[in-house]
């Protein structure tokens, strides 16, 4: 953009930087210098002398403390540049001066400012603190605890039913966390109070369902399905057309879907709610006729896919939208109406005890300060809102009033920027394509709601929007692919606004040009059952960054390219939990430097558990669990020994008093490991009475300070990996200690019970920040933590993981126009149904959900400057492209209703990509080339298909920070009488035992456990791939398929209920493999044989001939071979040997190849113990549905 003295600006960039006048909302695209603009802007207002605006008279909102100061020190520098070329001019001086004064600050700083300086029109304290958010929770928590036993207390009746209601157990936890919910939701609105009656009335039995809010969103979303539902069937009519054979089997039943969906169609236009139930529920579908003989599988599976794809969105509209009639719907509202009305009194109620208790400990929270401020400038007379005559003052003490990330405002926000501004003078900036704070209470739709309002920036009419489209961050490679994807998928349905040519990105960085910029979408097929697919994509993108750091790849600095190094390269994540520590681990160990967040929370850090438990030990010593946690910390150095001794020493009294009695005894009575061990106690004892000295007068903060001085926890952590980190984290102890303190508690005893608190209720504190801009490593963080940043590569990964819509199916939902729903309840049977506005909400909160989701995915591409790799674990990949081939409309745009219908940011990706010229030769391939394809696109796109078959040397990932030493002695002593004079010393080194697949893989390592442990197992969450694998292997080996082959759900449940499977491993079984194994020849033969034998366990005497690889010193010896064979049958010449396995292997020769020398080794040591020989080996493939004859 040019040197600092005279940036180059484009003509958009001008226009916002000058103009005045009028409101003016600027939509700045991710890099288009928004930050660069604003500043400026800022510096034309200050040295504008025709119009001359003092400093502090202007107001900058900005989202982050950071960013507010960062602004200040940018405008400072500019002022102070100008001053350098002119010394004299005091007119900048003057304004540099008052720039200390001057109004820039985060929304809550504007807020707090404004409170504290009215407080006495507010009837609050006026020394009153912010709370940090730990002790707010816990504060409405005991509130709201208080205010549910109070109504126990007061119960007319109308509260009971509520209870019933909301709560589905035994208790009430289900009304405490409606309650909780409900009100931090209605205080993102400004006027709660009124919100909540509002939403009340809505719930009227006298209103048609069709004329509700909620029933206009279910007709509106069963339009937009039906549609698309109309869509596949006229698109298999025209495949079928000109073929007679397809057209005399088919067209007839086709054409009756055709005309069933048109008329309902017309229906959900013009007709009754009643009389679209009734068409959907009439609904019927005629059976296709027979096609036999039919050569084009590919055309006939297309079409009857098409066909099924129809019926399923209708049969969703039918069994879930239109879930009731009329009559059912006037029902549930009037039997919703007075149990709503009883919550929303209990908020309000809880409201007033909340603010109440505030009150008393001179408390508030960011939200009361935006209520507060909403108070003093805003008004209510005669039904309307005006400005209060502070409000009126402030706005005219205001030049101009400038928000920064305008998209994440909330309702309350936006009141109070319009009340302390003018209608000349209100900027606004920011990109709703990065609005990711929902979950904050962001209400993006207000940007949204101005952005299709306001005029184009003409100069004259106002309010006006100026659109900032240029990015001066990233490689027209990168931009051109954002634009790609996002103009295909993203609309105003999913998004929340329409990716036309004025929202795509135009290139406008520099750089040299390279051949290798292109973006590369990963698509990683793990064909390992041993690790899990998360394993495997962390193995494999931890392996192409060490290639390219190893292979030179290039980026630009300063003009010219240079070698990539680690800190060039970040890895995003949508989620960090879990998974960062499993990139971080394959990073690290191939020798690739990397930083991540905290491995842990922070009250779960080495460091600060071992301050807390030495605390607690202070605390109370006669605790034993705390006092040994204490002891044996690395502080202490205890040993399991050591303890072991203590607490033997007297076990009817506590650990303290036998490390006393220990600490106490005559020396010359010990022996030397005991002198040792009195030493240790003694050196405990004086520490620990200092400590406890200490605490008896001393505030929490001090006692944290003075133990973590004493101890020398210090220097202990420093000489840990991430030193530095840990010792900033003891300092937040000390800092969260001090908030803590600033709420008047002062004693260890009650900060260590506000811990636990927060512990129990799964609340914890934020870790210190471990990265400097000096650290040459590979950055690993969360997409949100990346908003604002850039980086030379970015890989974007674990794609494929699926969106969380756990709040999509609670029992209670929120929607700002919407209202509050909530499924109805028969107190009799303790059954709950759907309702209507239940519905309605489910619907509009996922299309919500999805536009979130869809512009994380916009920042995560957006943060690549150079080069953008995707990557994602896709084990059906032809299945999946296959589902997106029909998605494309007349617009070139992927339909809004099957990109509604995405899981993962990978759906959205692989749906826009399946019609981009360079993915054509990969689905040729697999087989689901779409109907069209994009022509003429501009970006360039570079598919990789990786099968990953697992990792050489996976390690836990777990530090071992400290290890108690070996007592050599005693290790000399073992071996000398352990150790057995046997004269054959080879013999000695050989193994006695292996396994078959240890003989194969060449492998004779000591496996201790072969076995998944019950206490590991877990029953929530989707399964990786060879937990999968697993459970069909235990289906084979445990059904009985007889049974099965007639009732497969039936033998299932049996299967669960006598614990042979979980329910998560049932559920995952692949009904469409088993069935098809049914109907193999192989399950014939082994139907018919007399003699079967699954999981045939045998053993037997190898030598140097089958051995020699993997034992070299073998010599004459013989080694026993263990193994068990999958299933073994007879016939009448023969036994045949089966193994059956679920790789997902497409190639029958690949599978062969790979496990032939087993089965070669199995039917030889079989052999020898069958009364008949081997005389068949077979594969038999589940995820082919096929058996391969070795």
């Amino acid at each position: 953009m040019g040197n600092k003295s005279a940036p180059k600006w484009t003509d958009a960039q001008q226009k916002a930087i000058s103009c005045r006048g009028g409101t003016v909302l600027v939509s700045a695209a991710a890099g288009s210098g928004k930050t660069a603009v604003l500043v400026q802007r800022v510096i034309d207002i200050l040295t504008d002398r025709e119009h001359p605006v003092d400093a502090n008279k202007i107001l900058v909102v900005t989202f982050s403390n950071a960013a507010a100061e960062e602004m200040r020190q940018r405008i400072h520098s500019r002022l102070s540049e100008l001053i350098a070329q002119n010394p004299a001019d005091s007119y900048l001086m003057r304004q540099r001066t008052l720039l200390s004064a001057a109004h820039i600050s985060t929304v809550h700083s504007f807020c707090l400012d404004l409170v504290r300086a009215n407080f006495q029109l507010l009837d609050i304290p006026a020394d009153f603190r912010l709370g940090n958010d730990s002790e707010i929770k816990l504060l409405e928590e005991d509130i709201a605890k208080e205010t549910i036993e109070q109504n126990y207390e007061d119960n007319d009746g109308r509260f009971s039913d509520l209870v019933e209601l909301v709560s589905s157990g035994r208790d009430d936890k289900g009304l405490l966390d409606t309650l909780k919910r409900l009100y931090a939701f209605v205080r993102s609105h400004p006027f709660y109070q009124d919100w909540l009656n509002e939403k009340l009335l809505m719930y009227d039995d006298t209103i048609p369902v069709a004329e509700t809010v909620w029933g206009k969103v279910i007709l509106s979303y069963a339009r937009d399905a039906a549609a698309y539902a109309q869509s596949q069937i006229k698109r298999a009519i025209c495949e079928m057309e000109g073929d007679p054979v397809m057209e005399k089997a088919y067209i007839s039943a086709f054409e009756s879907d055709l005309s069933q969906v048109e008329s309902l169609l017309c229906e959900l236009s013009y007709g009754k709610w009643d009389d679209i139930c009734d068409m959907l529920s009439g609904l019927k579908f005629e059976r296709l006729g027979a096609l036999r003989n039919y050569e084009d599988d590919s055309k006939k599976e297309l079409v009857q896919r098409l066909r099924k794809t129809a019926q399923a969105v209708l049969k969703e509209l039918s069994e879930k939208l239109f879930c009731v009639d009329e009559e059912g719907f006037s029902e549930d509202i009037r039997f919703l109406r007075p149990r709503i009305e009883t919550l929303f009194e209990l908020v309000l109620d809880y409201d007033r005890r909340l603010m109440q208790a505030k009150k008393v400990r001179s408390l508030l929270d960011f939200s009361d300060l935006e209520h507060f401020a909403v108070q003093l400038l805003v008004k209510e007379e005669n039904g309307t809102r005006k400005k209060t005559p502070l409000a009126q003052e402030l706005s005219q003490e205001f030049a101009f009033v400038l928000v920064d990330e305008y998209q994440d405002t909330n309702a309350t926000q936006d009141m109070i920027f319009q009340s302390v501004s003018r209608k000349d003078n209100l900027f606004m900036v920011g990109d709703v394509k990065q609005s990711i704070y929902r979950f904050r209470q962001a209400m993006p739709e207000i940007f949204i709601e101005k952005r299709n309002t306001f005029h184009d920036y003409d100069e004259k009419n106002y309010p006006a929007r100026i659109i900032l489209s240029h990015n001066f961050r990233s490689r027209s490679e990168v931009t051109d692919c954002i634009n790609f994807i996002f103009q295909s998928v993203m609309s105003r349905e999913v998004g929340e606004i329409d990716y036309d040519d004025k929202e795509a990105l135009t290139a406008a960085a520099t750089y040299p040009q390279k051949e290798d910029a292109a973006t590369e979408i990963h698509l990683i097929e793990n064909e390992s059952e041993e690790f899990s697919d998360q394993l495997a994509e962390a193995s494999y993108v931890a392996k192409k960054i060490k290639s390219m750091l190893d292979e030179g790849f290039t980026v630009s600095e300063g003009g010219e390219l240079r070698p990539v190094q680690p800190k060039d390269i970040c890895i995003l994540l949508r989620s960090m939990k879990n998974k960062a520590e499993v990139y971080a681990n394959e990073l690290s160990r191939i020798g690739v430097e990397v930083w991540t967040d905290s491995k842990a929370g922070f009250l779960d850090t080495v460091e600060v558990s071992t301050a807390l438990s030495i605390l607690r030990a202070v605390d109370n010593p006669l605790i034993d669990i705390h006092l040994t946690a204490a002891m044996m910390s690395p502080v202490y150095g205890f040993s399991a020994d050591d303890m072991a001794v203590v607490r033997m020493k007297d076990r009817s009294s506590h650990l303290y008093q036998n490390c006393q009695a220990i600490a106490a005894a005559n020396p010359e009575d010990l022996t030397e490991q005991e002198a040792q061990r009195q030493e240790l106690c003694q050196k405990f004892l004086q520490s620990f009475s200092e400590l406890r000295l200490i605490a008896s007068a001393s505030p929490a903060h001090r006692l944290i300070q003075q133990l973590i001085e004493k101890t020398g926890l210090w220097d202990l952590v420093l000489a840990m990996k991430y030193g530095q980190t840990r010792k900033a984290n003891l300092r937040l102890l000390i800092e969260y200690a001090q908030e803590y303190e600033a709420g008047g508690q002062k004693g260890i005893a009650g900060f260590l019970r506000f811990v636990d608190k927060m512990q129990s209720r799964g609340e914890d504190w934020a870790c210190a920040s471990s990265v400097t801009d000096r650290s040459n490593a590979v950055r690993i963080m969360s997409i949100h933590h990346s908003k604002g940043l850039e980086f030379p590569v970015v890989f974007l990964c674990d794609t494929a993981k699926k969106f969380n819509t756990q709040d999509l199916r609670s029992n209670m939902l929120l929607h700002s126009q919407l209202g509050f729903a909530c499924c109805a309840r028969d107190f009799v049977t303790r059954k709950q149904y759907p309702t209507v506005p239940m519905e309605a909400l489910r619907l509009e909160l996922e299309r919500s959900m999805l536009s979130e989701e869809m512009r994380i995915l916009y920042v995560a591409l957006t943060r690549a400057k150079e080069k953008l790799i995707v990557t994602s674990v896709q084990n059906q990949l032809d299945k999946k492209l296959s589902s997106y081939t029909s998605a494309l409309t007349e617009r070139q745009k992927i339909s809004p209703y099957v990109a509604r219908g995405a899981a993962s940011y990978a759906d959205w990706i692989l749906m826009s990509l399946v019609f981009h010229p360079d993915f054509t030769k990969l689905c040729m391939e697999l087989g689901c080339m779409p109907e069209d394809v994009v022509t003429y696109p501009v970006c360039r796109f570079v598919p990789v298909v990786a099968k990953v078959n697992g990792t050489e040397e996976q390690n836990t990932g777990e530090e071992l920070l400290f290890t108690q030493k070996p007592d050599q002695r005693l290790i000399e002593k073992i071996r000398e009488c352990c150790t057995d004079p046997y004269p054959d010393k080879q013999a000695r080194e050989i193994v006695t035992k292996l396994s078959v697949s240890q003989v194969v893989h060449g492998e004779h390592q000591d496996v201790p456990f072969s076995r998944e442990p019950s206490f590991l197992k877990k029953e929530e969450g989707a399964l990786s791939a060879a937990q999968k694998g697993t459970a069909l292997h235990t289906f084979m080996s445990c059904a009985d398929h007889k049974a099965a082959e007639h009732d497969l759900e039936g033998e299932l449940e049996r299967l669960v209920k006598e614990g042979y499977l979980t329910q998560n491993q049932a559920q995952s079984i692949d009904r469409k493999a088993v069935l098809c194994y049914y109907q193999s020849g192989l399950f014939k033969r082994i139907s018919l044989s007399s003699h079967v034998r699954r999981e045939f366990a045998f053993q037997g005497q190898l030598g140097k001939e089958e051995l020699e690889s993997v034992i070299p010193n073998i010599g004459s010896h013989l080694v026993t071979v263990q193994g068990i064979a999958d299933l073994l049958f007879e016939e009448e010449d023969g036994f045949v040997l089966v193994d059956f396995k679920t790789d997902h292997v497409a190639n029958p020769a690949v599978l062969a190849e790979r496990y032939e020398k087993q089965m070669r080794l199995y039917a030889k040591m079989l052999g020898k113990i069958t009364p008949k020989p081997i005389k068949e080996q077979i594969i038999y493939s589940l995820y082919q549905g096929r058996e391969i004859i070795l």
